[in-house]
């Protein structure tokens, strides 16, 4: 068994789960999951705040209340589509905060047809990570963790993308 202790409601909760973890008829995870096989804590992570959000069959989370539950962190949102939006002001914050390792960043999707889904490789009204905020000759770059890991970017500058990429840009990201 494994304890998990969350902030939710204004309250610390200590939510008990066990190594039991949806898979599917291959054996794979239906979970976020590290990149390291046989590392359970995000598993367990997640199922725990499922248990304490009632279960898996929800219709979806709010990153920045879920991130408040794990940390105890104030989150603060940023609706892109609005006329008030800042992109200068929010770039600058997001990338020195990265550096500075102060803040957590996810960015959500929208409502999406499955054709755009699969065209870009993104899952509609999804929670990703950032993992990293760069500023590279010239171009804005986030890199993006998709939790469930099955689908991948496939737009400009993904791993398929041929032509956008420079060897100069490569050798920049290590990439």
């Amino acid at each position: 068994k494994y304890m998990v202790r969350f902030h939710y409601n204004g309250v610390p909760r200590k939510i008990l789960v066990d190594d039991r973890l949806p898979v599917d008829r291959h054996g794979r995870l239906l979970s976020a999951s590290s990149t390291l096989r046989g590392e359970l804590w995000v598993p367990i992570l997640e199922k725990a705040y499922m248990k304490l959000r009632g279960g898996y069959d929800f219709s979806g989370g709010n990153s920045g209340i879920d991130l408040h539950a794990m940390t105890g962190w104030i989150p603060e949102t940023q609706q892109v589509d609005l006329p008030t939006f800042d992109t200068e002001r929010t770039w600058k914050r997001m990338l020195n905060g990265h550096k500075a390792g102060l803040c957590l960043i996810t960015i959500g999707t929208p409502e999406m047809c499955e054709e755009d889904e699969l065209r870009y490789g993104l899952v509609s009204n999804h929670a990703y990570a950032v993992l990293d905020v760069r500023e590279v000759l010239g171009l804005r770059m986030l890199k993006l963790k998709n939790p469930w890991s099955h689908s991948r970017w496939r737009g400009a500058y993904s791993a398929e993308d041929t032509e956008s990429w420079t060897s100069q840009l490569r050798e920049e990201l290590k990439f």
